[in-house]
């Protein structure tokens, strides 16, 4: 998260939360070894826990090349593009109640280190009410 293991009750995550550094604060080394591993990857797009505004933030650092970031913690929808890049910043909401799709195309013809075009789908799960339990049917006896 943003603000790191503080965002957990103590010894959340078998007591390693204490040791998260905040996403912000990770981000230049995890892209640098990330790409280090994989020098032919195309993209690298960031799974984040931490605000919107953080996520903002991070889409607007046009020197990280994302073409989107992926994001959870806060509990509504959102999906707005930022930055010169177009960064798209994408939430699917709470209790998953939907899931994101996300595509990221490249055409054939585009040249190597170009952005993708990005295509971002919200579906719904079942129905609240079928998520808990509270569907009805089944179980006879």
């Amino acid at each position: 998260g943003g603000v790191g293991g503080s965002l957990y009750r103590e010894g959340a995550i078998g007591g390693h939360a204490a040791k998260i550094v905040p996403v912000m604060d990770a981000v230049d080394a995890a892209v640098a070894a990330a790409r280090a591993a994989f020098p032919d990857a195309d993209c690298v797009v960031p799974l984040t826990h931490q605000s919107v505004a953080e996520d903002v933030a991070l889409a607007k650092r046009e020197d990280l090349g994302f073409p989107c970031v992926l994001g959870g913690h806060d509990h509504a929808v959102f999906d707005e593009t930022h930055g010169a890049r177009g960064c798209r910043v994408v939430k699917a909401g709470e209790d998953a109640k939907r899931v994101v799709i996300v595509d990221l195309f490249w055409p054939a013809e585009a040249p190597r280190g170009s952005a993708p075009e990005v295509t971002v789908q919200f579906k719904p799960l079942a129905a609240e009410s079928e998520a808990s339990g509270g569907g009805g049917g089944g179980g006879g006896g």
